[in-house]
């Protein structure tokens, strides 16, 4: 079996037990110092950015799983050469807090050294993400929220400027 072969089957093996909701056969894959990321920022995720080895693994997904669930996950398409996998994942996902759900695409860069994942970046729609995670604005807005603003009265076209009342 090639390089690419042991890489795809690896990958494979991890994504079919994280569509079972098993993540630990994905944190036992990081090698010892290995690098998983998600390609947005913390100011906007707070599982954003690089974390490192099987903890901080470990911690991340707890950050995602926290306010996320996914209802369907797949893998689409492992992709290998050499070291490197990129593979097409992704399903519908539900937001815990508003329980609004959406279909969300991941793409994941890969880089494996003897079976084990030394650098993972995973790629999404943050856009996407960050509106299905949007506070649900409240049904009930204070009055003042909903009251329209007086509209300016217009002036006739040739008319001069108002000077105040006019005497009876």
């Amino acid at each position: 079996m090639s390089t690419e072969e042991r890489n795809v089957a690896a990958m494979r093996a991890i994504y079919d037990a994280y569509a079972r909701k098993d993540a630990s056969v994905f944190f036992n894959s990081i090698a010892e110092g290995g690098a998983v990321g998600f390609a947005a920022g913390k100011r906007h995720f707070k599982f954003g950015g690089m974390w490192r080895g099987r903890r901080g693994a470990e911690q991340v997904i707890g950050h995602i799983a926290a306010d996320l669930e996914w209802l369907k996950f797949e893998c689409r398409e492992v992709i290998a050469q050499g070291d490197r996998v990129v593979a097409l994942t992704g399903g519908k996902i539900r937001d815990r807090k508003s329980g609004r759900v959406a279909d969300l695409d991941l793409v994941d860069v890969v880089q494996l050294r003897d079976g084990k994942i030394v650098d993972f970046v995973e790629h999404f729609d943050s856009a996407a993400l960050r509106d299905l995670m949007a506070p649900v604005p409240s049904k009930t807005q204070p009055r003042s929220a909903t009251k329209a603003k007086p509209k300016a009265k217009k002036r006739r076209a040739n008319a001069p400027p108002s000077r105040g009342r006019k005497a009876k």
